[in-house]
């Protein structure tokens, strides 16, 4: 009984549980309530392809996280320096949809999300933009289950958009452990 005690105490103590919440930035507007039908995120925006820390002059030089192809669930689009990225939201009918990524203004890489994908309400337009299931860690044994999510809002000619991505995992498919990443970003319309 002693054993099983403390394998539970080991098991219990090792459970894991990071956090990251970036603040919506005090500087940027206020976020108003969305139309029933978000339409008006439906446009094209710039994708800079810019770490916030990064200075003017080397943004867009390497593909990063802190982009919009990263931001909406697609594969990285490698290097193009100076090619001119940015992405195109549209609403096909009342149930679809289309996500676009271009360079130069041409179309590299689409989605079409049913409604099942997403949802609208004065929070915005919820996207769900990647889930996976099963092993998520390289390296070590483990099974879990990820979704990344974006909501979007239109403030002016600026889009915000709010990532987060929550993962839960059991490392060793015994040890839990949660991940919860949030964060801001801002496109402007092209």
């Amino acid at each position: 009984m002693r054993h099983l005690a403390i394998a539970c105490a080991v098991l219990l103590l090792s459970a894991c549980s990071t956090s990251t919440v970036q603040d919506y930035p005090a500087a940027w507007p206020p976020l108003s309530g969305m139309s029933a039908d978000c339409r008006e995120v439906a446009g094209a925006y710039i994708d800079l392809n810019a770490r916030p820390w990064e200075p003017v002059d080397a943004a867009g030089k390497q593909p990063n996280l802190y982009a919009a192809w990263a931001t909406l669930g697609f594969i990285e689009q490698g290097n193009a320096p100076g090619r001119k990225r940015s992405f195109a939201l549209a609403f096909i009918d009342a149930d679809t949809l289309l996500i676009s990524y271009l360079m130069d203004n041409q179309p590299v890489a689409s989605r079409r999300l049913a409604r099942n994908k997403w949802r609208c309400d004065a929070g915005g337009l919820h996207v769900t933009t990647m889930e996976r299931s099963g092993a998520l860690v390289d390296k070590v044994p483990n099974h879990g289950e990820l979704q990344r999510t974006a909501t979007l809002y239109r403030v002016g000619n600026t889009l915000y958009v709010r990532r987060a991505t929550d993962a839960r995992i059991m490392m060793l498919h015994v040890l839990p452990e949660q991940r919860f990443r949030s964060q801001w970003e801002r496109f402007q319309a092209d």
